[in-house]
C-alpha cells in the first residue's frame, strides 16, 4: 500500500494498492513516483489527484537477462527517469506514451562528438539538470576527438550534429528548460561554424513562428515555458558573427522588429 501525506502529516490521497511491493520511491515537487518489485512504474500528480504514468512495464527496456536498474529519479516536472546497468538511461514520456532513450554511456556519438569550440564562455554548463545527472562524467566534449584526427571532417560533423540534436530532443522530453536553452545555443553555434544554412533557417523559422496572425498554424509561442522568440533573439547574435549568414541574420532580425512594433 502507498500512503501519501503532507509535510504536516495530513493524508492527501486514499491508500493506493500496489500490485507488488515498492522497490523505489521518489517525491519531487507535488509528484510521487513508485518503482515496484514487479518492474512497473507509476507517477501521480498529488495536487490534481491524477495518474501521469500508470503501471508502465520496464520489461521493454530491460531487454537483457542480466540488466538491472542502477538509478532512478523523478524530475521537478514529474518526469520519471530510469538508469540501467548497461549505461543506458530512459525517461517515460506521458505525451508520447512510450519509453525514450535520453542517454547511452556506450554511444560512440557521445565519445566522438566534438563541440568544444561551440561551448559558451560566459554561461556555465547546466550540471544539475536531469540530463546532465544521467549522462554523468562520461560526457566530455570531444573526449576522443584527438584520437580521431584521421577521421574525415564530414563524418565528425555528422556525429556531432546527431549528438547535439539528441541532446535537444532529450532535454525537451525531460522538460528541462535550462538544459534545452543551453544545448540550443551550442547547437546554433555549431551550425554557424559548419555553415549548415538549411538547418539554421529551419531553426529560425520554428522559433519565429507565423508573422501574420491569420495564418492557420499549430505553432506554439513557448517551449518548456521559454518564449521561442526570446530564444531567437539569443540565437541571432550567434548567427550574426559569421559574415556568410548576414542575409539570414538581417532577414530574421527585421521580422522580429516588425513583430515587436505591432
Amino acid at each position: 500500500m502507498l500512503s501519501v501525506f503532507s509535510s504536516c502529516g495530513r493524508r492527501l490521497l486514499p491508500a493506493i494498492q500496489l500490485a507488488t511491493p515498492a522497490s523505489a520511491l521518489h517525491c519531487s515537487a507535488h509528484f510521487v513516483m513508485v518503482l515496484t518489485a514487479g518492474a512497473t512504474l507509476s507517477v501521480w500528480d498529488v495536487q490534481k489527484q491524477k495518474a501521469l504514468v500508470k503501471n508502465e512495464s520496464l520489461l521493454t527496456i530491460l531487454s537483457g537477462a542480466d540488466i538491472t536498474v542502477s538509478q532512478s529519479l523523478l524530475t521537478q516536472q514529474g518526469v520519471p527517469v530510469i538508469g540501467l546497468s548497461n549505461g543506458k538511461s530512459y525517461c517515460f514520456s506521458s505525451s508520447l506514451e512510450t519509453w525514450t532513450l535520453i542517454a547511452d554511456k556506450g554511444d560512440s556519438l557521445v565519445q566522438c562528438a566534438d563541440f568544444r569550440s561551440c561551448l559558451p564562455t560566459h554561461d556555465a554548463p547546466v550540471s544539475s539538470g536531469p540530463l546532465a545527472v544521467m549522462q554523468g562524467r562520461n560526457l566530455n566534449a570531444g573526449r576522443l576527438a584527438s584520437r580521431l584526427s584521421s577521421t574525415p571532417h564530414h563524418l565528425q560533423q555528422s556525429m556531432t550534429l546527431a549528438f547535439l540534436e539528441n541532446q535537444l530532443a532529450s532535454a525537451l522530453t525531460l522538460q528541462s528548460a535550462q538544459e534545452y536553452r543551453y544545448w540550443l545555443l551550442i547547437y546554433a553555434r555549431f551550425l554557424v561554424n559548419e555553415g549548415s544554412e538549411y538547418r539554421l533557417r529551419e531553426l529560425c523559422k520554428e522559433l519565429l513562428g507565423p508573422v501574420h496572425k491569420s495564418a492557420a498554424t499549430s505553432w506554439e509561442p513557448t517551449t518548456l515555458g521559454l518564449r521561442k522568440r526570446e530564444l531567437l533573439r539569443e540565437v541571432l547574435p550567434v548567427i550574426g558573427e559569421n559574415l556568410r549568414f548576414q542575409r539570414l541574420f538581417t532577414e530574421y532580425q527585421d521580422q522580429l522588429e516588425l513583430l515587436r512594433n505591432k
